[in-house]
């Protein structure tokens, strides 16, 4: 590229690759480049009780907050389980242990109640009557109890 001597263009090497050429006076040069501010990568965060989300086609496990840990005071959780049209959902409660005022609502897909358990209730299997299943759970004001762990697939 040649150089003019009203200062409009300055020298480049043509073996660089440049997406662009800035407008500078021959001779003068910029500062060190600014250095980028760091990138902190936050880690995505996690849910592995599956709490207040939707769980689709996949057999799983659902679990109250922090479980096996004690939940936290208050807590409330939705469970939206999900499969494909013709199947059902089955899901089986292996732990409850809650405090007293806390439960766990089971919701067939037309929203009427398959079962309410409460720190007295028997494990079990329920059913949906087609493809989706709400469990929600709702914590008592006493703190020291794991919640619930439920296995769930489709079938």
């Amino acid at each position: 590229m040649a150089v003019k001597t009203d200062l409009t263009w300055s020298k480049s090497d043509c073996a660089a690759t440049q997406y662009f050429l800035c407008k500078r006076p021959t001779g003068i040069t910029c500062g060190p480049p600014t250095p980028a501010p760091p990138v902190i990568i936050t880690p995505a965060p996690t849910n592995p009780s599956g709490c207040n989300s939707t769980a689709l086609f996949d057999a799983g496990t659902i679990t109250s907050p922090n479980y096996p840990s004690t939940f936290p005071i208050p807590s409330y959780c939705v469970y939206k389980l999900t499969t494909l049209g013709a199947y059902r959902i089955g899901i089986y409660f292996s732990d409850l242990s809650m405090s007293q005022n806390s439960y766990v609502l089971v919701y067939d897909s037309n929203g009427s109640l398959i079962v309410s358990l409460t720190r007295s209730s028997s494990l079990g299997n329920y059913y949906s009557s087609s493809n989706t299943m709400t469990v929600s759970f709702t914590s008592g004001n006493y703190n020291g109890y794991r919640g619930f762990s439920a296995k769930f697939l489709s079938f």
